[in-house]
């Protein structure tokens, strides 16, 4: 009877530091969802405040990206219209220069150019060709087209149309022709590429045009 009374006082004790530990265990469960709650509202707080800072970001750079493009529009207006201008502004007053040492000028001896010619074919009128700019001696003849953009493609149309012009032109029909394109500025390989054909090439410089090509280069006779 006494070990069946302490087996008893023992499994009520037992029960009891359960029950004990049971009810910890709630209470800190419970502790443990109110942090929980807790951090879930700091999140979703700290959330909605990022997405308001994420929209008033998107806003600001929105409104920057509408005022770059209208700062962007407006400029390449102005380029554009610059570009209209290249041959009168750049090309004109460069080309004589540039050209001297080609032309074989008999001395005394002045450079004739002309800009935005354009010509009828004498057997044909529907076909008409115009050249940016051409300068002439009694032996040579130049022509330049003018490009804000020069590339391989540009330089091989141009090439291909050059000894046409002796059939828009019949005045220069027996003198040399030589080819040159201008630009703002011209990638190096599409020099090379210009060189190939025989083509001058000029881009802005220090004196306004300046020839790209290289050292020594000799222009082809078209």
């Amino acid at each position: 009877m006494a070990e069946l009374a302490v087996a008893q006082v023992t499994a009520a004790r037992s029960l009891d530091r359960l029950s004990r530990e049971m009810t910890d265990f709630k209470r800190e469960m419970a502790q443990f969802k109110d942090e929980m709650a807790q951090f879930k509202d700091e999140m979703a707080s700290s959330w909605e405040r990022n997405d308001r800072a994420r929209a008033d970001d998107r806003r600001d750079w929105e409104v920057r990206l509408a005022e770059d493009r209208r700062d962007w529009n407006r400029r390449w207006g102005e380029l554009s219209n610059r570009l209209g201008t290249m041959v009168e502004d750049l090309v004109a007053p460069s080309l004589p220069r540039v050209a001297e040492p080609y032309l074989q000028l008999p001395e005394g001896y002045p450079i004739e150019t002309a800009l935005r010619v354009k010509r009828r074919h004498p057997a044909d009128p529907s076909r008409t060709r115009e050249v940016d700019a051409l300068c002439s001696s009694p032996s040579t003849w130049i022509v330049c087209e003018a490009r804000s953009r020069l590339t391989a493609r540009h330089v091989s149309a141009f090439a291909q149309g050059l000894a046409e012009l002796r059939e828009f032109f019949p005045e220069y029909r027996d003198r040399r022709l030589f080819g040159c394109l201008a630009s703002l500025a011209v990638e190096p390989e599409v020099v090379t590429f210009a060189e190939r054909g025989g083509l001058l090439v000029l881009a802005i410089g220090d004196e306004l045009m300046d020839v790209l090509n290289s050292p020594g280069f000799v222009p082809r006779a078209y």
